[in-house]
């Protein structure tokens, strides 16, 4: 049992907060102690699956599950589903329900005043295929009202599940329509958007989509999102490479060959603190680096072994595919190769990071 390569856990500070005063009833439901996780094992990490003959291969069309057709706007929804490392999930179930168009559900606990549609039931369901597609026909769902506050209405929404590899890993998520009025009103979606916090504006942004400034966008057409979201990640490990490089040096400036008067000894956990505050490369992957020297100085704790999560060769070979230079990019993503091989301090600094942000742990000597 102590091989077994548990599921990696969301990065700290990607998630939505349990905890949205806006969002009513989060405030009942909402942890109020923190958690206490429990270490995957091999019944998580290797299923309960579902298997392909479990699924009406009609259910992906909500549209002709019964003898007419339903009321509404016809829609199609594909995608892909990828996991955390940008790879396609494929032969997993995905599953969706919603309201029908006049935004009522079939359901005992929905009883406003919106007609049932006798033709629609507001289920589906369907298995990705060797490149994690999925594909569903259904109709646009209705607004509704809901009593979170007064003249409350969601918007159109739909409910995705997603499983994933196994139970473990399910997601359950809602998709929604770009431009809906109703979006800016509705705390549920709010709740995903970081705010703008008290971060200025950026000026001359006067006619441009306000959305941007609370931490949200509509990137474009399918896939449009994820590609932004993994150049992102891709960029992350610029970043990151820079910082250690340069704690490095600093470490260095103690150590032959510079001539003895020009040795320096310097304080690194301070040196991190001070450009935390007002310095032009502050930012949170610096916190969580002042954090790593505070506790640990030296960061004897760690070996130095940097291991690279997927977004970082697809940034590179979409830049190759693009031939556009990504020359900081690339010796980012190689320099986390090399740390496999010969470790140094500055490597250390990459490890220090990576366990501050997401919770990951060095592999145990010799299991490299």
């Amino acid at each position: 049992m102590g091989n077994v390569i548990p599921y990696r856990r969301p990065f700290a500070g990607t998630q939505p907060n349990y905890l949205h005063p806006p969002y009513v009833s989060s405030i009942k439901r909402a942890p109020k102690k923190p958690f206490v996780y429990v270490p995957h094992t091999l019944t998580e990490v290797t299923g309960p699956v579902f298997e392909r003959k479990i699924v009406d291969v009609k259910a992906f069309d909500l549209t002709k599950q019964h003898a007419g057709e339903p009321v509404g706007e016809r829609i199609v929804l594909s995608g892909r589903v990828f996991d955390e490392n940008g790879r396609p999930v494929r032969d997993t179930l995905v599953e969706i329900w919603q309201a029908n168009a006049a935004g009522r559900y079939l359901h005992k606990r929905d009883q406003h005043d919106a007609p049932l549609d006798p033709n629609f039931s507001g289920c589906g369901h369907t298995m990705t295929d060797s490149e994690g597609r999925y594909r569903f026909v259904t109709i646009r769902p209705g607004a509704y009202p809901w009593g979170n506050h007064h003249n409350a209405w969601r918007p159109a929404h739909i409910h995705f599940s997603l499983f994933g590899p196994a139970f473990a890993t399910r997601l359950v998520t809602q998709m929604y329509f770009p431009g809906d009025p109703l979006l800016a009103l509705d705390p549920i979606f709010n709740s995903l958007a970081p705010g703008a916090g008290d971060i200025p504006a950026t000026p001359d942004r006067k006619d441009r989509d306000p959305r941007v400034e609370r931490g949200y966008m509509h990137c474009g057409p399918s896939g449009a999102g994820r590609f932004v979201k993994m150049i992102h990640n891709g960029i992350e490990y610029g970043l990151m490479q820079a910082y250690a490089e340069g704690f490095s040096i600093l470490r260095g400036a103690a150590e032959n060959p510079r001539p003895e008067d020009e040795r320096y000894h310097l304080d690194l956990a301070d040196i991190a603190e001070v450009w935390r505050r007002g310095s032009v490369i502050s930012s949170w992957l610096l916190d969580l680096t002042a954090g790593a020297f505070a506790s640990d100085p030296k960061l004897g704790g760690f070996k130095g072994y940097v291991e690279d999560s997927g977004e970082g060769r697809w940034t590179v070979m979409t830049a190759v595919e693009q031939a556009v230079p990504a020359t900081v990019l690339s010796a980012a993503l190689y320099a986390r190769f090399r740390s496999r091989e010969d470790v140094s301090f500055a490597d250390r600094v990459l490890s220090a990071m990576r366990k501050g942000f997401g919770g990951h742990v060095e592999p145990a000597k010799g299991g490299g």
